[in-house]
């Protein structure tokens, strides 16, 4: 008995939509990256009435300075520097040290600055820059300390020499000419070493050059200690230039017991006095100045306050020429007992305000140190690069620094293009970074990987990749260059906007895919795109375990002429190119029914091995049914993709083809253009009536994005 059997085969595409949801202090620059330590001193200019220009700034070290100070200075000092507000001029040559010591954490700093009335400027500060221990030479030296007295200093005598020549740390070099006290240099004094005096034959002596007339404006100050309320000369000047010259001094007890005064006179004529309204203390530090103004006008000031004022009334005075004296006058007499530290004189009338600052400068109360910033630095960043804080995107980390963990942007002119964690522990020097993004790709590369990164406390980043309307990324781990990411890459895969580790935000007015996790270096953009080709099978092809002997065509299993217990085997190769990151699944089924005859009541039944389901496949058995139509002719079906659940071993197996849907091809990630081979069989016994069978064979593809 012969049959005539045909299979028409129709094959259905799914057309698919993806849809994406789109998730809705002012900082300081850092001065020099080598230096990694700073901390800000804030002027304390409250009561300040006018600006004083080019005033020499004490900072107390000992005092004002934080607690890691003394830890991460150099022992030397060598390394620290002295900034303006702007965070970019450099006082440091315009200052010097006093008393350092790092081992006793004691130091003293002066600095020429001009402090601003409180009115024009309530926020002044300087920085102290600090912790760069590759410094082996001294910034500070006789020229700078020089530099911090403006010209109308005649003399400053810091008292902190504990041998010889007490030096004048202006440019007049006012050394002292003779030095006899009791303690040189080592007192405990009001700044750092004083002198201490017997108050009978202890004095200071130099040849400072004055050549102040009664119409010269002039001043000096002092710290002072005294030990007793014996009659003395604090300060002096010559009285040994012939009459007519003008004198000059502060003294104590001279004209009133208890009290000092500030003299005014004229040789072989008389003296001017003004008592100061407050008894002085003993055994407490106190300032006094002693200020003339050219104009007969006589000033005394106390701790910075005005305790005295008259007026000059001996007449025109000559020169007084040479010669400036601490702690007596300079006929041998009137001694003073006590201590003394940080004497000024100056060619010019010091104000009010001067004075009163001077007072709370040098006393150690001109302002407070702040806390301990530590910053390490990103440098050596390739061009059109922006290394910034991921924090807000601004703050850029190769000028301002960062210490401890921070999150590091990198970004070009137009896009933001990762972001990454560092521990800065010290600075890096990046110069092999490289970096960069257009509208839809994105690359970030570190040669070595990002594991071997400076810094970098964790083994993962995240890219940002403008998105540009796509709907997919795809991610290359060996990109080297802009140009290695493409579709094809190696270890390239795929992922959409509704995978665990990817966002889509809109950042500084950007659309990105945002991926965390990644050690991978390059990402772009793309649509979703899916190729499924079907291709005819020759016959005499062997397909996972069986030879087919008929031949198929790309849209039909023309099986022919059947002879009882006669198999005939046909094949498909199926073949899927997509990048759906999750994968696919391709799907077979007949779509009416059975294998169905002309005649009605004729059709082929699904292969029915005892224990046979799709999900377990069994060897081929020939159709065991006894009566027509039932089980007397089967047809079944083997896939070659061990990837289909229970066709891992399917080598020579079969399942049944029926209406129900059964998986033939399947994927867990994006295809790049497996095939495999979908074999089916077909056989009939004596009991099938002689009929033209067919069939509607329809294959299901199904992208997971």
């Amino acid at each position: 008995m012969a049959f005539s059997k045909f299979i028409r085969l129709a094959i259905a595409f799914f057309i698919f939509s993806i849809f994406s949801i789109t998730l809705p202090s002012k900082t300081y620059a850092w001065w020099d990256t080598d230096w990694h330590y700073r901390f800000k001193y804030t002027i304390d200019n409250s009561g300040v009435g006018e600006d004083l220009s080019n005033f020499p700034l004490h900072i107390a070290l000992t005092n004002d300075t934080p607690a890691g100070f003394w830890t991460h200075v150099n022992a030397n000092g060598y390394d620290i520097r002295i900034i303006d507000e702007d965070d970019s001029t450099n006082l440091t040559s315009y200052a010097h040290l006093e008393g350092w010591s790092s081992a006793s954490s004691k130091g003293h700093l002066w600095v020429k600055k001009t402090v601003q009335s409180s009115t024009n400027d309530s926020d002044e500060f300087v920085w102290i820059y600090y912790g760069n221990s590759s410094i082996s030479s001294s910034p500070f030296s006789d020229t700078t300390k020089q530099n911090t007295y403006n010209s109308n200093y005649v003399g400053v005598w810091h008292l902190d020499e504990t041998s010889g020549t007490h030096y004048d740390a202006t440019s007049n070099n006012n050394d002292s000419s003779s030095v006899s006290v009791l303690t040189q240099g080592s007192a405990i004094g009001m700044i750092d070493g004083a002198d201490s005096f017997n108050g009978s034959s202890n004095y200071i002596s130099t040849t400072a050059s004055l050549n102040w007339t009664s119409t010269n404006a002039f001043s000096f100050c002092g710290w002072f200690n005294f030990a007793n309320s014996t009659t003395g000369y604090m300060l002096a000047t010559s009285n040994t230039v012939g009459s007519g010259a003008l004198i000059s001094s502060l003294s104590k007890d001279s004209y009133e017991s208890g009290k000092v005064s500030f003299i005014v006179g004229k040789q072989g004529t008389g003296q001017s006095h003004i008592e100061s309204s407050i008894s002085y203390q003993t055994d407490q530090w106190e300032y006094y100045c002693g200020v003339y103004d050219g104009s007969d006008n006589m000033y005394l000031y106390r701790n910075g306050v005005l305790v005295g004022s008259g007026s000059y009334i001996n007449g025109s005075a000559t020169s007084n020429g040479s010669g400036f004296y601490m702690m007596y006058e300079n006929n041998n007499s009137n001694y003073v007992n006590g201590k003394l530290d940080d004497v000024k004189i100056y060619n010019n009338a010091f104000s009010s305000e001067w004075i009163e600052y001077a007072y709370k400068s040098d006393g150690g109360t001109g302002g407070t140190g702040g806390t301990e910033e530590e910053k390490y630095f990103i440098e050596d960043v390739p061009s059109g690069l922006s290394v910034l804080s991921s924090s807000n995107w601004s703050t850029n980390l190769t000028t301002t620094g960062a210490h401890d963990m921070t999150g590091v942007g990198i970004k070009n002119s137009s896009y933001r293009i990762a972001t990454f964690n560092v521990d800065f522990e010290a600075n890096y020097s990046w110069t092999s970074l490289t970096a960069g993004a257009d509208s839809t790709t994105a690359f970030f590369h570190y040669p070595g990987g990002i594991t071997e990164m400076p810094g970098v406390a964790s083994t993962t980043y995240t890219l940002y990749v403008p998105r540009n309307g796509k709907q997919m990324l795809l991610l290359c781990p060996g990109a080297e260059s802009l140009e290695d990411v493409t579709p094809g890459c190696t270890n390239g895969y795929y992922l959409n906007a509704n995978d665990s580790n990817v966002t889509v935000n809109t950042e500084d007015g950007t659309e990105y895919f945002k991926v965390s996790g990644l050690t991978s270096t390059g990402g772009k953009g793309v649509d979703p795109s899916m190729t499924f080709t079907i291709e005819e099978v020759a016959s005499g092809v062997v397909t996972n375990g069986m030879t087919t002997n008929e031949a198929s065509t790309y849209d039909t299993l023309p099986f022919g002429n059947l002879s009882a217990g006669e198999q005939k085997i046909l094949a498909h190769k199926l073949t899927v190119d997509t990048n759906a990151p999750n994968g696919y699944s391709v799907n077979m089924k007949l779509l009416y029914g059975n294998l169905q005859g002309i005649y009605p009541d004729n059709y082929i039944s699904p292969f029915a091995k005892t224990g046979v389901t799709w999900t377990n496949p069994l060897t081929w058995q020939s159709p065991t049914g006894t009566t027509s139509n039932v089980n007397s002719g089967w047809f079944g079906a083997n896939t070659s993709d061990t990837r289909v659940s229970g066709w891992s071993s399917g080598s020579g197996k079969y399942g049944p083809v029926s209406t129900v849907s059964h998986t033939v091809m399947e994927s867990s990630e994006a295809d790049e253009g497996t095939s495999v081979y979908v074999t089916y069989s077909l056989e009939v016994n004596v009991y099938q009536h002689a009929d033209l069978y067919s069939g509607t064979l329809v294959y299901e593809i199904l992208p997971q994005y």
